[in-house]
């Protein structure tokens, strides 16, 4: 439903049907845009559009695709949740009402009925990084014996692959990496402290009440070569770029000080 260059207006106020107008983010205005400007500018209303041209059975087809919705594959721990994707069945657990084109666009940013652990959040931003790869993830690395012989070293195990055109996961990529450049909603990281580019996505999740949003960022780095991912969520304290992305800052300049600096990243991380 969508090219990697085709522009769309991105409105400061998005109009529903029989409803209040849903909208950007302080209202902003983004004009004509395509979907890395998208990304990087975390426009609701572009992805409001494209909602509505995905339905939501679309939407919660491919949602399902990259993990959302079942569990991850975590085999060290028993019990892990598999949450819920936003549609129709979600819905009726809860509501006898129709889905409505409004609850499309409240998912397509993921708000409404989903219920989405951050392991999961974790894991599709790695699939991202690895253009459609789900590895599955594991706690312990490898076990080593008084005597110093490593008794168990875990292995890459791949459980699912998205195929889809290289242009696509490009795109996506790099608007994640320009949310993380001059004019993107982690701006912060063009003057991170290491020549290492990140990539990452803000988001702000509501959760009513009158508490302030989660604050979250999903992010992975070095951008060209990916090795780290990380998914920050900090409960009811704000936008995603004032709280998550300060944080994951501390934790990438720790990562990534023994290459630059020659420390011990113990000791980063301890200070």
């Amino acid at each position: 439903v969508l090219t990697p260059t085709e522009r769309i207006n991105s409105p400061g106020l998005f109009p529903v049907a029989g409803g209040l107008p849903k909208a950007n983010f302080g209202r902003i205005s983004h004009g004509l845009i395509d979907v890395a400007r998208a990304i990087q500018v975390s426009s609701n209303t572009f992805f409001f559009e494209i909602s509505q041209r995905l339905g939501i059975d679309y939407l919660e087809k491919w949602s399902r695709k990259f993990g959302l919705g079942s569990p991850t594959g975590l085999m060290c721990i028993r019990g892990e949740i598999a949450g819920q994707v936003a549609g129709r069945e979600a819905k009726r657990r809860v509501s006898p009402y129709r889905w409505f084109p409004a609850e499309t666009m409240d998912a397509a940013i993921g708000q409404g009925y989903h219920e989405i652990t951050p392991l999961q959040l974790a894991n599709y931003i790695a699939m991202i990084a690895n253009s459609g790869i789900h590895f599955r993830p594991y706690l312990v690395g490898k076990k080593v014996s008084p005597a110093g012989e490593v008794v168990y070293q875990a292995q890459p195990e791949i459980i699912n692959q998205i195929t889809a055109a290289p242009a696509n996961w490009k795109v996506v990529q790099r608007g994640m990496e320009e949310a993380s450049s001059l004019g993107g909603t982690a701006g912060r990281f063009r003057n991170f402290t290491y020549p290492v580019q990140i990539a990452g996505k803000t988001g702000s999740a509501e959760v009513g009440g009158g508490r302030p949003p989660h604050s979250l960022f999903l992010s992975y780095a070095p951008a060209d070569n990916p090795e780290v991912v990380l998914a920050v969520l900090i409960e009811n304290s704000g936008t995603g770029g004032s709280t998550a992305v300060p944080i994951t800052w501390d934790f990438f300049e720790a990562y990534f000080a023994p290459y630059f600096e020659g420390i011990n990243v113990e000791e980063a991380f301890d200070s």
